[in-house]
């Protein structure tokens, strides 16, 4: 098979793959992206990070356009998520965004959207999300080691906005949970190109001369150091409460939508429901609903505390088997839809279980007391149930006694 272009990617940025009908829109650093009719909004100063879907990008609005709608919200310096264009004709994500707007200015712990818009190139439609700029919590979690219970109270309280708006976010991860970034306005242009430090680049140069160099950017580029920016140019965002953000509901579905979509999320992070639907092959799909996200969030909670993942192994023998030993034995249909282990599934008790998560504690008393551990064991055991209907609402998890004010809230 004859290279599609000329010198091989890297590490760490987009499949150049993905650069064709129906895939990225083509950006590069200091790209001016225009709405229609209004002309340049924002000016692209670094990337953010990519994904299967979409680019993210970091710009700035700029300031000298008349803009007769601004945007809500006073960010000047933005993160674009720009979509793919097959994911912008079919997907739900800004209709679901667009539902999560908090009007009351309240802080719903959930990532808003400022304003979105549509842009072409050979590739297709394309549309751009333009939201706060936000660093992944798990790049950043060894700073806010002291203010574990109230990160875990906020990815709660998170969910809970999400759900009430009648919205299942279907992807929960520790990837898809940020910390807004305060500050990043004060800083000139060149304070992040030369604070964030220059990316690496990759030409690209395709072999066959007829490609369109309209459907491509010239270069790709690795993504900005957030974190090495924001110690030398914002410090003090190390020193403060992190503000917590649940991202990327490009997987998410409308509660009421019928029928319900395909699941996506990656097995360690998805409920038993969907993976018995996947593993045994149920006829019919599954229905995945609000009781799956609290299966998700559970194993988020416990990755981002312990920094290790609770289901490691994603084969079809033992992911079933680990996930009835974390809940203490599995239902007895899951015999028939497993009938090469079903043996083992007997070994699986709340004794055996009970031994499990006292392993589980240890690894996950980190700057924490032993009580604070203890009890966020007890909740998470809570939302680790094989039966959805046994799943606490986010509500009642927020009542649980391990956010009880009289707990210690972690070591000094």
């Amino acid at each position: 098979m004859t290279d599609v272009w000329a010198f091989e990617n890297i590490e760490n940025t987009e499949r150049d793959l993905h650069y064709g009908p129906g895939g990225f829109f083509p950006i590069k650093l200091g790209d001016s992206l225009c709405l229609p009719e209004s002309g340049p909004r924002y000016r692209v100063l670094a990337k953010l990070g990519y994904g299967s879907y979409s680019t993210v990008w970091l710009a700035r609005r700029i300031s000298d356009l008349a803009v007769q709608s601004p945007p809500t919200g006073s960010f000047a310096t933005v993160a674009i998520k720009s979509l793919r264009a097959s994911q912008s004709a079919t997907g739900r994500e800004v209709a679901l965004l667009q539902r999560l707007r908090a009007s009351d200015g309240s802080d719903p712990a959930t990532i808003q959207l400022l304003e979105s818009f549509t842009v072409e190139s050979p590739n297709g439609v394309h549309q751009m999300l333009v939201m706060e700029p936000v660093v992944p919590l798990p790049l950043v979690m060894g700073y806010f080691r002291p203010y574990t219970k109230n990160i875990v109270r906020q990815l709660l309280e998170g969910l809970q906005f999400i759900h009430g708006h009648g919205i299942v976010h279907g992807d929960l991860y520790p990837s898809n949970v940020g910390v807004a970034i305060g500050g990043l306005d004060g800083l000139s242009e060149q304070d992040i190109w030369s604070q964030g430090g220059p990316p690496t680049i990759v030409p690209l140069v395709p072999t066959d001369r007829t490609r369109d160099p309209a459907s491509y950017p010239p270069y790709l580029t690795t993504s900005l150091d957030m974190v090495e920016l924001l110690k030398d140019a914002l410090p003090s965002f190390f020193r403060c409460q992190p503000g917590i953000r649940i991202l990327d509901l490009g997987c998410g579905r409308f509660a009421d939508e019928i029928p319900v979509p395909k699941s996506h999320i990656n097995d360690r992070f998805a409920a038993p429901e969907v993976i018995v639907s996947r593993f045994a092959k149920q006829p019919g799909g599954v229905l995945w609903d609000w009781r799956s996200d609290i299966w998700s969030l559970a194993c988020t909670i416990y990755e981002i505390v312990s920094e290790r993942t609770l289901f490691t192994t994603l084969s079809k023998m033992e992911l079933p088997l680990k996930i009835s030993a974390v809940c203490g034995g599995a239902p007895p249909e899951w015999a028939s839809y497993f009938p090469n282990i079903a043996e083992k599934f007997r070994e699986h008790d709340s004794k055996s279980a009970d031994a499990l998560w006292a392993e589980k504690a240890a690894e996950m008393q980190i700057q924490q007391s032993v009580e604070d551990t203890r009890r966020l064991v007890s909740l998470l055991r809570c939302m680790l149930r094989i039966e959805p209907d046994e799943r606490p609402s986010t509500a009642e998890l927020l009542r649980n006694t391990y956010f009880d004010e009289n707990v210690s809230f972690s070591h000094p």
